[in-house]
């Protein structure tokens, strides 16, 4: 064989020379559109929404995991986000909240209350998280199991010391939530519970947000300071503001109409 360089071949190669062509394959190529979409197992949900398989001992495919980890499962509430289970896990008590739809795949906040629950800081004052994962498109938060919340627990009136106690704790769990740059943006009633050890804890993080991250975030109309009202735009301010109503709702027993007009007119 012939030895040449590139030039020497193309000055021998005729201009209307073709590439070879590829012989198509006769062997068909197997599609996967219209079969059957293949379901994942159970996904931990970590930092910034990363999922991973969920690795339990002994976890049986078709069982689900609340069912593996759990004993003594209670239905205990049922809320906008879905159905809230107690359950026991090695002699501890945990509260399991079950979302009521399946996940969007295409919504990019879908893991946003898990994300911030991984970053936030752990404080007496602030509901203690423990995991999340997601199974059959359904996600499931695992945190400490409390006894109620804000609103049932005032219902009945209470005492100046109880009322100064649940000034005391808020403020240091929103205090921590502020020194770390967060706003809780939604804090009333129903979202402040009370722990197992009588300690007053502000949960529901769902649309809870970096300061500088606030814009557009709205929570329960009744709580809301005029400045939100009027630009839309949240701050630490405001969340001090919701807290107030929050403390004059249960000391006063208060009834904040949910379906007043609370649109500001300019």
């Amino acid at each position: 064989m012939e030895l040449q360089t590139k030039t020497e071949r193309r000055e021998k190669t005729p201009e209307t020379a073709k590439c070879p062509s590829l012989k198509k394959s006769t062997k068909k190529r197997v599609s996967i559109r219209g079969t059957t979409e293949v379901k994942l197992g159970p996904q931990l949900i970590g930092k910034n929404g990363v999922l991973t398989p969920f690795d339990s001992d002994g976890y049986v495919a078709g069982m689900s995991i609340i069912d593996r980890l759990f004993t003594e499962l209670e239905k205990i509430g049922s809320g906008d986000f879905g159905d809230v289970w107690r359950g026991e896990n090695n002699g501890d008590v945990f509260a399991i909240k079950k979302s009521k739809q399946e996940v969007n795949t295409g919504d990019p906040n879908k893991f946003k209350e898990i994300e911030m629950l991984h970053i936030l800081p752990h404080h007496p004052n602030l509901l203690r998280f423990h995991k999340a994962w997601l199974e059959k498109d359904f996600i499931y938060i695992q945190t400490e199991l409390c006894r109620t919340n804000l609103l049932e627990y005032s219902k009945n009136g209470l005492d100046e010391k109880t009322i100064w106690r649940i000034v005391r704790h808020l403020l240091s769990g929103l205090d921590v939530l502020h020194r770390n740059e967060y706003l809780h943006n939604d804090i009333k009633p129903e979202n402040i519970l009370v722990g197992s050890n009588g300690f007053f804890k502000l949960a529901d993080f769902g649309l809870t947000r970096r300061v500088d991250c606030s814009k557009g975030i709205e929570g329960d109309s009744r709580y809301l300071a005029l400045e939100v009202l009027l630009n839309n735009t949240t701050s630490m301010a405001s969340d001090i503001f919701a807290l107030a109503i929050t403390f004059l709702e249960i000391t006063t027993n208060l009834h904040l109409d949910t379906d007043a007009d609370y649109k500001v007119k300019a």
